[in-house]
């Protein structure tokens, strides 16, 4: 715990005849060297665990998530698996607050190196909104978003999401999401339906998508992401005024779109969103054509790498994007 030296406030008065006067300096003492504990060689177990403030998560999930614990066979062991199971838990999307308390073991079934593993976690609200505003392609939009978490109490969750310009554009999508935590890989489906309507004058032409997009997201390391996914839209193109060009009229008038995309993501960086080090590299392939009027091959390339370039002040990003795109038909 550690020691706290005081000294008596009844001879105050005999060193300085002030607060700061002193007439002789103080010998302060030297800090006393902490001790250094091994908890490698320390024997430990995990006698029981539990968890605080469920309400509609599921016993069983939970239960999955720390089996492995049990498993522990030293107290720096049962550190890195509390620790392991602490991120399990939090990549469920259920909780918004996690914390990890470690205690002797007690009770008529405790055994001599028996520890006990609490976790106090609080769950996130039924219903989570936010109103937020965005900037993109010379316009202003207003973004209405509202969540449903854990809605069936194993991480499921549901999202929708309104957006609207202050020119034409606006934009609608429903997300419906799974994950499996406790599956080789840890795969996430997603379901998202969505329509988007965007204004092009400077091209004389307007757009409206309608689709649907279908997601398997899954890890094969800890850095290494893929997403396999299937796209299938109606495209409306519609001509603005007797301005446009012909080639645009040609072009216009609602054509069905199927695609086949993977991508890839490599993430060394320290922070997904104000990364100051560390390198990100996305490659991304899609196939059009199994379906619909349009065909075509698709690649595309992301890379970013982040420098310091000076402590605390500011972070050098350099960003390159890469795309080629072949029409078959």
């Amino acid at each position: 715990m550690g020691a706290v030296h005081a000294k008596s406030a009844d001879n105050a008065g005999e060193v300085g005849g002030g607060l700061f006067e002193f007439e002789e300096p103080i010998e302060l003492e030297e800090p006393m060297p902490k001790p250094q504990i091994k908890l490698e060689g320390v024997r430990a177990r995990v006698d029981r665990v539990h968890v605080d403030g469920l309400n509609r998560t599921k016993d069983d999930i939970i239960r999955s998530t720390v089996d492995d614990l049990f498993q522990a066979t030293d107290f720096e062991d049962v550190i890195l698996r509390a620790h392991k199971v602490r991120r399990a838990l939090d990549s469920m999307g259920c909780f918004r607050e996690i914390g990890v308390f470690i205690d002797v073991s007690s009770g008529p079934d405790a055994t001599p190196e028996g520890l006990e593993v609490t976790f106090q976690v609080k769950e996130l609200s039924r219903v989570v909104g936010g109103i937020n505003t965005t900037v993109s392609e010379n316009e202003g939009n207003l973004v209405l978003g509202v969540k449903l978490p854990n809605v069936c109490g194993r991480g499921e969750r549901v999202a929708a999401e309104y957006s609207v310009g202050h020119r034409a554009s606006s934009n609608f999508s429903v997300a419906a999401a799974k994950p499996f935590p406790h599956r080789p890989r840890a795969p996430t489906a997603t379901a998202t339906l969505y329509q988007q309507n965007h204004e092009y004058p400077w091209s004389g032409y307007k757009l409206l998508d309608r689709g649907l997009l279908l997601d398997l997201a899954f890890h094969t390391s800890a850095a290494t992401k893929h997403n396999l996914q299937w796209e299938g839209l109606v495209r409306d193109t519609s001509v603005i005024n007797k301005s446009t060009s012909f080639r645009v009229r040609e072009s216009s008038g609602p054509q069905m779109k199927s695609v086949v995309r993977h991508i890839v993501s490599v993430d060394h960086r320290d922070e997904a969103v104000f990364p100051t080090r560390g390198t990100w590299v996305q490659f991304s392939s899609e196939v059009a054509g199994l379906g619909g009027g349009v065909a075509h091959l698709k690649t595309e390339l992301n890379v970013q790498a982040n420098v310091r370039v000076l402590d605390d002040v500011v972070s050098f990003r350099a960003f390159f994007f890469f795309s080629m795109c072949r029409k078959i038909r």
